[in-house]
């Protein structure tokens, strides 16, 4: 359309024009969907029927009061509600922490493959960014955040990584934020996958670490990322800054009551981990380390990458079949990997059934070639 001397665009700022964006169009509905790390574990049913409970005219009508829910948050994590600061999930979490302390010309330091909306926040409040390679074990070379000789701002990492599944030790975290608070740098450690095989940073680092920050998310350990129910933790002197940021009702009514119902109940955590668990057995036992390397970490999805000759990549084939599964990594230790979500047994043998024909299939194609150069 051409309206005579009127141009929207003239009216975005020039960091906005600049964010590009994926779309999200795809319908994954008729896929097993082991591309994006959600449950894929059914509900109990008696569980279901206390959510469907919980929907009433008042819960749908009136403004949500959180008191009760930060509560228990804060019993669930061993803290006070002063450490906390609950958001629409760990996206809005992550990006409260930009909005608070990131200015135009900042330097800030990711992983080189992190979290993917870091890309459009870094867009939007100007910053500058410097990217830390993995090891070829797959865990975050630390030494490289150290070797940066430029200010830097602040320094994000993830623990465990939503890229490798691999966490850091307590005492590397410990110990990096104590030389980073010495060069006046923050540190953030997105955790969002924490709580299922690796328990949350405790609240003594965060004491003895006024520049240490946690995100965290109930999307991961309690397998309910529908919800989009995050938060930050932190030092109490560090929350009251980042709460003028958020906005005027942090989650709405329907979030905040399942969570609270899941919050009381004390196998709220367990349930998934012990269903993921089972899925990593599974796994384990099954893959054939002659044919694939396999890395399984402490988050609800593993790595794997075939050692034979590819002729169409695994996730084509995949997605062919039925299944999805995230793209192949393109670069650094992690190129040639796939990402695939833990799903339930019945998912779990049919993606192994598929993995082999896989194999099968490129095997004959390739002795076929080799025959044929006869």
């Amino acid at each position: 359309m051409n309206f005579k001397n009127f141009s929207i665009e003239n009216h975005v700022r020039r960091e906005i024009k600049e964010i590009t964006r994926q779309e999200n169009s795809f319908n994954r509905s008729n896929y097993i969907r082991l591309d994006k790390n959600e449950n894929l574990f059914s509900l109990d049913e008696l569980f279901e029927l206390k959510i469907k409970s919980l929907v009433t005219s008042d819960l749908l009508s009136c403004y949500t009061n959180l008191e009760d829910v930060y509560q228990q948050i804060a019993t669930t994590f061993k803290a006070n509600t002063r450490c906390i600061s609950i958001t629409a999930g760990a996206d809005l979490a992550i990006k409260a922490v930009y909005e608070t302390f990131i200015s135009p010309g900042s330097h800030i330091v990711l992983p080189e493959y992190s979290y993917g909306m870091h890309h459009v926040y870094l867009k939007q409040f100007s910053a500058n960014v410097t990217r830390i390679s993995f090891k070829q074990d797959l865990n975050l070379d630390v030494q490289q955040i150290l070797a940066i000789e430029e200010n830097i701002k602040l320094v994000f990492i993830e623990s465990p990584s939503g890229s490798t599944g691999l966490s850091l030790k307590e005492s590397e975290i410990d110990q990096l934020a104590l030389t980073l608070r010495a060069r006046n740098t923050l540190l953030v450690v997105d955790e969002t996958y924490a709580g299922i095989a690796k328990e949350f940073l405790p609240l003594s680092l965060f004491n003895k670490n006024p520049n240490l920050l946690s995100i965290r998310s109930f999307s991961k350990n309690l397998g309910l990322a529908g919800l989009r129910v995050g938060l930050v933790f932190a030092n109490e002197l560090t929350i009251p800054w980042l709460k003028k940021v958020q906005p005027m009702h942090e989650i709405n009514s329907f979030a905040s009551s399942v969570l609270s119902l899941c919050l009381s109940s004390e196998e709220a955590f367990s349930v998934y981990r012990n269903q993921v668990n089972h899925s990593k057995l599974l796994i384990k036992e099954s893959i054939n380390d002659k044919l694939y390397d396999l890395v399984i970490g402490d988050a609800n999805f593993f790595l794997i990458r075939p050692k034979f000759k590819q002729l169409s990549p695994l996730n084509l084939y995949m997605k062919e079949n039925g299944f999805l599964i995230k793209d192949q990594y393109d670069r650094g230790a992690l190129k040639g990997f796939f990402r695939v979500t833990f799903g339930d047994e019945i998912q779990i043998k049919s993606f192994l059934n598929h993995l082999n024909k896989f194999h099968l299939l490129h095997n004959s194609r390739e002795n076929k070639f080799h025959l044929d150069d006869k």
